[in-house]
């Protein structure tokens, strides 16, 4: 069982990278639309880079999906990498979860809430920033729903600022 790099080359890169052997596919900015929306073939997984994260063990529907936007700020940052896993079953989901929300005519990182029609989903950012962006989303319109397991960020919180949240937490 050996790569196929090794059988033409005779590099000795002799670990086969899938989730099998524990690791995951990075799907990165500009590869979204690509891979999401179309049904991945083994040839497909073969052009993106693997990556082992310690301590997760992955399964056959776990991805790495790098962010862009700013719609989950500051819970997910533009340039953070997410652990996700494809979720078949909607009514598995929990209210509140973190989900990527692929559609025909888009690709949302969002959270999700039950709603009164178990037909929809309620979807909104974090980002107080941005407009409120609450809005209703049909079930049936959902290509593939990704939940959000975990985050590789790219970014530090200054000192400063854990040292002021700190000293507001001892004065509560």
């Amino acid at each position: 069982n050996v790569t196929m790099e090794f059988l033409l080359t005779g590099n000795k890169k002799l670990i086969i990278m899938n989730s099998k052997n524990g690791f995951l596919p990075l799907i990165n900015a500009k590869a979204h639309a690509g891979f999401l929306k179309g049904t991945p073939e083994e040839n497909v997984m073969d052009d993106f880079e693997y990556y082992r994260i310690p301590g997760f063990n992955p399964t056959s529907d776990s991805v790495l999906i790098e962010i862009e936007g700013t719609s989950m700020q500051p819970t997910i940052n533009e340039g953070d990498v997410l652990i996700c896993q494809i979720q078949r079953n909607f009514d598995y989901v929990l209210d509140g979860s973190t989900a990527i929300v692929v559609t025909e005519k888009e690709f949302v990182l969002t959270r999700l809430f039950k709603h009164e029609d178990n037909r929809y989903f309620r979807i909104e950012g974090d980002n107080t920033a941005e407009e409120n962006k609450k809005k209703d989303i049909a079930k049936s319109k959902i290509i593939k729903l990704l939940l959000v397991l975990g985050k590789v960020s790219n970014a530090l919180l200054p000192h400063k600022e854990l040292a002021f949240k700190g000293k507001l937490r001892s004065l509560e």
